[in-house]
């Protein structure tokens, strides 16, 4: 019956409200809220706001286990936008702190996205500085990008944060030099999956030195790329089978955790019109990671929009954490609501009117934050 659902919906979800250790870090909670960019850092410079720094207070007060910053950019070369995140030179150091400090006072802990955006930088027409394109990188391009990554997480760790996530996702530059579809090289950085991998796992160590042996290390990575093949880029792409191959690799370089996203375009990474049957849309490919041999923890963000659904998860051993990223947009409380009020589902509709437009200048905001959640 439909009580008898509403029972078992309920009970269950007790486990996401258990804790769960990433290497030295303790989260208080299994809910993840993904790296969402939020276009609120200072114009061109990235700097840190007071506008972000109480978006953050909102979700850490809103008992986020895990909050993951939004891709701050490793270079100003890197950059996607004009009020993207930075962490390109010790100055950014301050402004995180600040990030994490706010954080820790509620009990949050907070991991800071490493990025480059690679050939998908913006930064090109706004400085005239270069993309840096996968198959046209030279011995040092590789070097000076993975010397970058590994000195935005010197600065992260010298900010307090808890952890770094290293960005393999979404067409942004790992991601590309992970994706057939962009890497077409013929040397020790090209070919198969695992050959594909080298540029990545050159980073995850540099990091690695860096960070020492207690900081967690995790990386965000696609699914797939879901790329329409053409005659001209006749590729689908990274698979799941490419995934798995990689996330084994990750796991063996010492890697803590794997979010598993999924797409290249902005269409695929956040759909419309979810409905129950249409939940957590990269579920069976997270399943498929897991038979594949890999132990360490597994996010699973796309689409999950019912506590059932993220119980479901958790209990069947598909993911061990949920990871959202539009319903803390329009809901930052949405998990001490479910403690306080029993919701059972999240407000967010997933019509994407939240998302920024950098190139007008907007930012990142849900039209309909101020609507209360539905009471079930």
């Amino acid at each position: 019956s439909r009580f008898s659902i509403f029972l078992t919906m309920a009970t269950n979800a007790t486990i996401l409200f258990t804790e769960f250790k990433i290497r030295n870090m303790l989260l208080k909670n299994r809910f993840v809220r993904s790296a969402t960019h939020e276009a609120m850092a200072t114009q061109g410079t990235g700097r840190m706001t007071p506008e972000l720094v109480n978006l953050y207070k909102a979700l850490a007060e809103g008992d986020v286990g895990l909050i993951i910053s939004s891709h701050a950019a490793v270079t100003s070369q890197g950059q996607v936008g004009p009020r993207q995140l930075l962490i390109e030179s010790d100055e950014a150091i301050s402004g995180f702190k600040e990030l994490v400090d706010v954080c820790h006072h509620f009990g949050a802990r907070i991991a800071i996205q490493l990025a480059h955006g690679g050939a998908k930088a913006k930064q090109a027409e706004l400085t005239g500085l270069g993309n840096l394109v996968v198959d046209t990188l030279t011995n040092e391009d590789i070097a000076q990008v993975t010397t970058a990554f590994a000195e935005g997480a010197r600065r992260a760790k010298a900010a307090g944060a808890d952890a770094v996530q290293i960005h393999c996702a979404h067409g942004y530059f790992l991601s590309q030099t992970l994706s057939p579809a962009f890497n077409h090289r013929t040397d020790r950085y090209g070919g198969d999956a695992a050959s594909r991998a080298t540029i990545a796992l050159e980073v995850v160590r540099a990091v690695r030195n860096v960070v020492g042996p207690e900081m967690a290390i995790l990386v965000k990575m696609n699914s797939q790329d879901f790329i329409e093949p053409t005659p001209e880029q006749p590729s689908v792409g990274q698979t799941i089978a490419d995934t798995c191959v990689v996330a084994r690799l990750l796991q063996e370089a010492g890697v803590d955790a794997i979010e598993l996203s999924g797409g290249i375009e902005r269409g695929l990474l956040a759909r419309t019109g979810l409905t129950l049957a249409k939940e957590a849309y990269h579920k069976d490919y997270a399943r498929a990671v897991k038979q594949s041999g890999v132990t360490v923890p597994l996010i699973l963000v796309g689409g999950i929009r019912s506590f059932g659904m993220a119980a479901e998860l958790l209990e069947g051993g598909v993911a061990d954490l949920v990871s959202l990223s539009r319903p803390f947009i329009r809901q930052p409380s949405l998990v001490k609501d479910r403690e306080m009020l029993q919701i059972e589902r999240v407000a967010c509709i997933s019509c994407n009117r939240c998302f920024p437009t950098p190139a007008v200048g907007s930012r990142m905001a849900c039209p309909f934050a101020q609507v209360a959640p539905p009471s079930s």
